[in-house]
């Protein structure tokens, strides 16, 4: 299912913002902070923000309640919006999009964020 348009505007505004949100949680939190760093994948749709680790270690540390409540009030500052927060754990490694793929496109998401990889091109 594509993205509204909604949705790919709120995507580009949080990736722009991302260091903006990583630093005020790491003014009250700095490990947390480390957890932010270490995201291999951030979707938001509608107002659930997915973030994506690859191991346990990272989600059992945003799933604390404590964790949560701090990020969707930093997000909230600077989203202007409320946004819930979820962990996933994904797997694959992340590649460079070539440099004929937009940057901001989900080409490039897919290839950057979730380990995708191009097989063909036409």
């Amino acid at each position: 299912m594509e993205p509204s348009s909604a949705d790919a505007l709120a995507n580009q505004q949080l990736n722009t913002r991302w260091d903006q949100v990583v630093a005020k949680v790491k003014e009250q939190n700095p490990k947390l902070a480390g957890v932010l760093n270490s995201t291999r994948m951030r979707v938001l749709k509608g107002n659930v923000l997915s973030l994506g680790y690859n191991g346990d270690f990272y989600i059992k540390t945003l799933e604390n309640p404590a964790s949560l409540e701090l990020i969707e009030n930093v997000l909230k500052q600077v989203m202007n919006m409320e946004i819930e927060v979820q962990a996933e754990l994904v797997s694959g490694k992340k590649s460079t999009p070539p440099a004929d793929v937009d940057s901001d496109g989900m080409v490039a998401s897919a290839l950057r964020d979730l380990g995708g990889e191009i097989v063909d091109i036409q």
